[in-house]
C-alpha cells in the first residue's frame, strides 16, 4: 500500500446532499506545481474484482463516494517538492 511509503490516501469531497465532487477554482498564477494522483487499485479490486478497469466502474454517486485514491509521494513537481534539484 502506498501509505507505507508516505503517500496520502484520499476520497472525493461530496456534500451529504450532493451528487458530485466539490472542486475549487484557482487562478493559473496560484498553481505552484503538480502531484500525481493514483487510483487505489486494491480498494477498487476489492469492490469490483481483480480485472476491473476504471472505465468499467459505474458512474454513480455511491461509487464516487466509495472511490479512494492516493497522492503519490514519489511523483511531484520540482516546485511542489521545495527543491530545485531533479
Amino acid at each position: 500500500m502506498l501509505t507505507v511509503y508516505g503517500s496520502q490516501r484520499l476520497r472525493w469531497a461530496i456534500l451529504s446532499s450532493g451528487d458530485a465532487a466539490c472542486l475549487d477554482v484557482v487562478e493559473v498564477n496560484d498553481i505552484l506545481g503538480w502531484v500525481a494522483v493514483e487510483q487505489d487499485w486494491e480498494d477498487l479490486c476489492e469492490r469490483h474484482g481483480l480485472l476491473v478497469m476504471p472505465n468499467e466502474v459505474p458512474s454513480t454517486v455511491a461509487e464516487l463516494r466509495a472511490a479512494r485514491f492516493f497522492v503519490n509521494a514519489f511523483a511531484v513537481s520540482v516546485e511542489a517538492a521545495g527543491t530545485k534539484d531533479e
